[in-house]
Formats: structure tokens, sequence, C-alpha cells
């Protein structure tokens, strides 16, 4: 009789520790947690204080929105948290809503290297769900006191949307915390770098307004679109509305999309630094390369839109901007079924255009535009290659329609 007890005890034993590392697959210290939200919970309640380390060990589905509170909200008493794996894994969900949302959280990094080491992205955050409004991280100002998320990181993560055509699935996004419509400012020092996108109507959406703008923005060496894999782009890959000193540079965009294309966004962003991405993109819609929308002192270098074929494209797009600059660009072999646009600016004032080239462009049904100017004062043109320019009706290596320009 002792015997048998005995068996059912050990066997009991050896299930229950076999069940608890089943589940056991976030760790903070010597505490364990089935997933993230149970982890942001433990720090929201202030079990745990000061620079927060979060360790993935193993892959796992989430089952409802993980939300990690500002520091000093309630009992939470935090410096900094870091998330990282510790192994090659993947968090996935379901959701009509973003997998994490950070309200007016300071200081968090996200770390898709194992132990924080390497270069190569081994998290991948995964929400399977097609609707409007599904998203992977959220990061937003509260709408009532709050400052705003600042000093946030993002990097070497692998982040997979739930629809490429749908507007409204994200990857990223900040703003208000009313909604994920919501614009808000004060989502300050913000860095997206080195990550894979795929497959987000959205990949990153940065939303504050005209006169509350965001500040110090850094997107960098980011691949968007998965290599132009059909079902794996997006509608915008970065759209930035209201930042300040954005700095966008050697991000790689390559989408095969039907919808209507913007590779890079940016309305209402002054002194941004646009430098150094490629872009080249198969639509079967309209085609903007950089699209700059009173984008004041931009500074667009050393960009190359090449390899794109849609039905309009406009490689360089400047509408309403002053004092924008747009130097080195390389606008070559781009295919239009209808209309081309090189660098394509109008209204505002005081372009200066340089260096670069534009080579090697056609317009299958309407006409080629190298150079565009129109309504724009005292736009200055030098030292732009432009040859090779095919359209249908006609093609102009430089139109300028009023005001002077040089």
């Amino acid at each position: 009789m002792i015997t048998i007890i005995q068996r059912i005890l050990v066997i009991s034993v050896v299930t229950l520790l076999a069940s608890l590392g089943a589940v056991a697959q976030v760790r903070i210290q010597d505490s364990t947690y089935t997933n993230l939200k149970g982890a942001f919970d433990a720090i929201n309640a202030g079990k745990f204080y000061g620079n927060i380390e979060i360790l993935i060990d193993s892959s796992f589905t989430q089952p409802e929105k993980a939300i990690l509170m500002a520091s000093g909200v309630g009992s939470s008493a935090y410096t900094s948290v870091t998330i990282y794996p510790t192994a090659p894994v993947a968090i996935t969900c379901n959701f009509a809503s973003p997998m994490m949302e950070f309200r007016d959280a300071d200081n968090v990094t996200i770390d898709g290297r194992v132990n924080k080491t390497g270069t190569t992205q081994q998290l991948t955050l995964e929400n399977t769900n097609a609707a409007a409004n599904s998203a992977l991280i959220w990061a937003n100002k509260v709408t009532s006191g709050g400052n705003g998320p600042r000093n946030n990181t993002f990097q070497y993560l692998n982040i997979i949307g739930g629809s490429p055509t749908v507007t409204s699935t994200y990857g990223i996004i900040t703003g208000g915390s009313a909604s994920l419509t919501t614009a808000a400012n004060g989502v300050n020092n913000l860095k997206i770098l080195n990550n894979n996108f795929k497959r987000c109507g959205t990949a990153i959406r940065i939303y504050a307004t005209n006169t509350s703008r965001n500040d110090s923005l850094n997107i960098s060496n980011n691949t968007f679109g998965n290599n132009g894999t059909m079902g794996d782009g997006h509608y915008y890959a970065i759209y930035l509305y209201g930042t300040d000193n954005a700095v966008i540079i050697g991000n790689e965009i390559k989408i095969n999309s039907t919808t209507i294309l913007y590779a890079i966004y940016n309305y209402y962003g002054y002194t941004s630094k646009i430098i150094d991405n490629t872009i080249s993109c198969s639509s079967t819609s309209t085609l903007y390369g950089i699209y700059n929308y009173y984008a004041h002192q931009s500074i667009t270098k050393n960009n190359r839109i090449i390899n794109n074929i849609a039905s309009s494209i406009y490689g360089i797009y400047s509408y309403f901007s002053q004092l924008p600059v747009c130097d080195g660009n390389i606008i070559n072999d781009n295919i239009a079924t209808s209309i081309f646009y090189g660098c394509y600016c109008a209204n505002g004032n005081d372009a200066t255009i340089m260096n670069g080239e534009i080579i090697n462009n056609a317009a299958a049904a309407s006409t080629a535009y190298g150079v565009y100017i129109s309504s724009h004062p005292n736009a200055s043109i030098s030292n732009v290659t432009i040859k090779n320019i095919e359209g249908f009706n006609a093609a102009c290596g430089v139109y300028v329609y009023g005001y002077t320009t040089t």
C-alpha cells in the first residue's frame, strides 16, 4: 500500500513540475509568468522596482492585451523596463486591439536579440487579426494628465500584422490613449531600429497634431514588405504626422501592393532628415516614394528610389513645404503605367534640388517629368543628371510653372 502511494506521489510531483515548466515562459528575477500580461501586472502592482528585466524563455500565445502603466501610477516604481528573449521565440495573438500597450511608460526597451547581443532578430511578435485596430505595440499618452511615453526603444523585432491592405492594422503605433486614432504629442525620443515589418496596413504610425508635435524620432535600418512578397506589404510603411526632428535613415522598403502606397509619409514634420533609404516597390495604384507635406526645412538626401512599378509614380513629393532640400537622390529605372514625376514640388517656397540622378524613367500612358515645379517661388535646381525620360504624351526634364526658378 505504501509503495502504491509513493508511486502516486512521485507521478504527481513529476506531472506538476512538467506542467510548471510548460507554462513558465516569462521571468522577472525569480518569479515566472505564463505571458507578458502577468509580468506587466506584477510591475504595475509594485512587486519589482528599479531597472527591471523581463526575460522571455519560450514561445507562447498572449491571451489578452498586456498593459504597462507609467512609473508612479498606482504602486509601480521602476526606472526602466527591458524585455528580451533568451532563445529564438514568438509571441502570437489574435486581437482586434494591440498585443501590448504602454501608457505614458518611459524608458522601455524591447530588444529582440537573444540576451541582447548580436544583430539577428530572434523575437517575433504576430497579431493574426485582420480587423481594424489590431496592432502589436501601442505607446500612448494618457488623455488626462499624461506627459507622453518617452525614451523608448523597439529594436531587432520581427513584427507581423493581420492585413497588408487594411490601413488600420498596425505594427507600432503612438498617439492618445482614448483610441488608436487619437492624436497626442509627447512621444519624444522614440527609437525604432533594425526591425522587420510585414503584413501591416500601416507598419509604423506616429500621430500627433500640426500644432502640438512629437520630437526627436529615430526610425533607422528597418525593412518593410518582406522583400516585395505579395501579401506581406503595407499601405503605409512609415506614417508620421506632427513630428519635429525626425531621423529616418537606412530603411529598406520593398513592397508589392494592390493599393495606393506611401513608402515614407511625413506630414507636418519640421526639420526632418530622410536619408539613405531604398524604395523599390510595385503597386497597381499610385506610389509615393517620399511624401513631404508641410515638412518645413526637411532634408531628403541620398535616397534610392529605383525599380518601382505603379500606375502613377511620385518619387519625391513636396507640397506646401518651406525651404525643403533634396540632395543627391537617385530616382532611376521606374515605370509608371500612367504619369511619372521624379521630383514633384508644388506650393511652399525656396526648395533646393541638387545633385543626384533621374535616369531611365517612363510613363506609359501619360507625361513623364524629371523635376516638376509649380507655384513654388525661389526654387533652385543644380547638378541633377536627368536623361532617358520617356512619356506617352510628352517627356520633360524640368517643368516650371509660375514664379522664379533658377
